[in-house]
């Protein structure tokens, strides 16, 4: 404890604001960082091809379920940014479900 008194006595405190600051934001990116996990739920129309989500998905972490049946991206659907676009329209009153981890900042 002394020796973190001593440090902090010999600091000037210009250099504590500029420590301070970056450790703000070394936390600021850590936090940011966090993965949440998003299920979105749609019924399918019978015409739409392409469906927006809320968050934009992290690269690989995109699970598409139609009435419970996983879906292979790139052969079922593919993802542009927040769109979902599937190669086969779903029929209509399909369960479209999408499971994603997103971050905060991509909403």
């Amino acid at each position: 404890m002394e020796l973190l008194q001593v440090y902090m006595n010999d600091t000037p405190q210009k250099d504590a604001n500029e420590r301070l600051k970056a450790i703000t934001k070394q936390a600021q990116k850590y936090f940011d960082s966090f993965h949440l996990n998003k299920y979105e739920y749609r019924v399918a129309d019978g015409w739409s091809q392409v469906y927006l989500l809320n968050g934009r998905p992290h690269y690989n972490s995109m699970q598409v379920r139609i009435n419970g049946i996983l879906q292979t991206l790139g052969e079922d659907y593919r993802i542009e940014d927040k769109s979902v676009i599937f190669h086969t329209r779903p029929k209509e009153n399909d369960i479209l479900v999408f499971n994603y981890f997103y971050s905060p900042e991509s909403e």
